[in-house]
This record gives structure tokens, C-alpha cells and sequence, in this order.
């Protein structure tokens, strides 16, 4: 569940000038106060990450579903100084479960990438 302030484009939208901007949504209310939108995400919990190399740097991302990434985190850890196969690793991403695994192996990274 998310509330958010009206977008500035929205205003002035009528209920299916809403409807056609947001096709996978349903509209359950709609009034000159309150636009109700839904809709049901398949996705992950917050403990499923990616590892991948951004701007020549270890990136953590938040792996919200296949095709979802949310970049969490950029650390200071060069990727150019790691082992080639982890580099390659790297480019298509390295997937982790759970808060430990995730520490363990961005710490097994920092010993290459410092």
C-alpha cells in the first residue's frame, strides 16, 4: 500500500483519461478529492538481492521480481580489480537470499576490490 500526493499531470483527468494512463490498474474510487488505484505485484521480499557491477562499481540491488531491480546501494568496491570470472559473474548478475549471505559475499568482494 502506497498514499502519494496527486501527480500534477493527473489533474483535471477524468476517470477514463485515468483508466487509459494506467491500463494494469484498477481505479476502486475515484471523486474530485480522491483517485483509488489498484493493483496485485507478484515480487519478492526485501531479503532477495542482485549483486551487479554499475559505473565500475559494486551495485546491491533489491530483486523486487524478474524483471524489477531496485538499486540499494553503490559501494566503494572497484570491480576492474576483481578476477575476470567474478567480473564476467558480475555483468549478468549474481543472485542472493537473505541479509548474511548478501554481507559475506560483498566482504568477499572488498578483499579484490580495494
Amino acid at each position: 500500500v502506497d498514499v502519494v500526493d496527486l501527480p500534477v499531470d493527473l489533474i483535471n483527468m477524468t476517470k477514463q483519461d485515468i483508466q487509459e494512463k494506467y491500463p494494469e490498474w484498477e481505479i476502486r474510487s475515484f471523486s474530485s478529492n480522491e483517485v483509488s488505484l489498484f493493483r496485485e505485484i507478484e515480487a519478492n521480499c526485501q531479503d532477495h538481492f542482485v549483486l551487479k557491477e554499475k559505473d565500475g562499481f559494486l551495485a546491491i540491488y533489491n530483486n523486487v521480481s524478474d524483471d524489477i531491480l531496485n538499486l540499494k546501494e553503490v559501494t566503494d568496491i572497484e570491480v576492474t580489480n576483481l578476477p575476470e570470472e567474478d567480473y564476467n559473474t558480475l555483468k549478468d548478475g549474481i543472485y542472493v537470499y537473505g541479509q548474511d549471505a548478501l554481507s559475506s559475499l560483498v566482504e568477499n568482494f572488498s578483499l579484490w576490490g580495494t
